[in-house]
C-alpha cells in the first residue's frame, strides 16, 4: 500500500477518534495506528506506533504483544523475546493469553536456535489449547535438535 494512503488513513482515524471521544494520542489510537502500519507492511512505523502506545500505558499487554509480533516479522528475535517476556509478566497467569505468548516466545527462541528453551515454551502450552500448531513446532524443534524419536513419546 502506498505510504501516502497509509498516512491519510492514520490522519482520518485520528480525526474519527476525536469525534468519538478518543484523543489521537490515546493508547487505543496509537495501537490501532500500529496495526494499520503492520497491515501495510510498514514494520518500522508499526514498531514506532507500538512504542508510543507502550509509552502511553506500559501496563497493557497488547502493545508489548504486537511489538513482539512485528519484531519477529523483522527478524529481530532477541528484541521480540524481551517484548513477549514483558507481556507474560502482565498476563498474571491468564491461560488464554499465556498459551499464545508461550507459543510466540517459542518461535523467537526457535529462530534464535535456542532449541531447548523453545521446546520448553512449546511444551508449556496448555493441553486445553484447541489449536495444535504448537505440536508441529515441538516436532520441528526435536528435528533441529537431531532427535526424531522423542516427539512420538509426548
Amino acid at each position: 500500500m502506498d505510504s501516502t494512503i497509509i498516512g491519510v488513513m492514520v490522519a482520518i482515524y485520528a480525526i474519527y477518534s476525536r469525534i468519538v471521544g478518543k484523543p489521537a494520542d490515546s493508547y487505543e489510537t496509537l495501537l490501532a495506528n500500529g496495526d494499520r502500519y503492520r497491515d501495510a507492511q510498514q514494520y518500522e512505523k508499526a514498531v514506532d506506533a507500538y512504542d508510543l502506545a507502550i509509552e502511553k500505558d506500559p501496563t497493557q499487554i497488547s502493545g508489548w504483544w504486537q511489538r513482539g509480533n512485528i519484531l519477529i516479522s523483522m527478524g529481530q528475535n532477541k528484541d521480540a523475546l524481551l517484548a513477549y517476556d514483558r507481556a507474560v509478566e502482565l498476563a498474571n497467569g491468564d491461560a488464554s493469553k499465556l498459551n499464545s505468548l508461550y507459543f510466540n516466545r517459542g518461535l523467537a527462541l526457535f529462530y534464535l536456535k535456542e532449541y531447548e528453551q523453545a521446546l520448553q515454551e512449546f511444551m508449556s502450552i496448555s493441553e486445553l489449547d484447541e489449536d495444535p500448531k504448537h505440536l508441529y513446532w515441538i516436532a520441528l524443534t526435536f528435528k533441529e535438535m537431531g532427535n526424531w524419536e522423542n516427539p512420538l513419546n509426548i
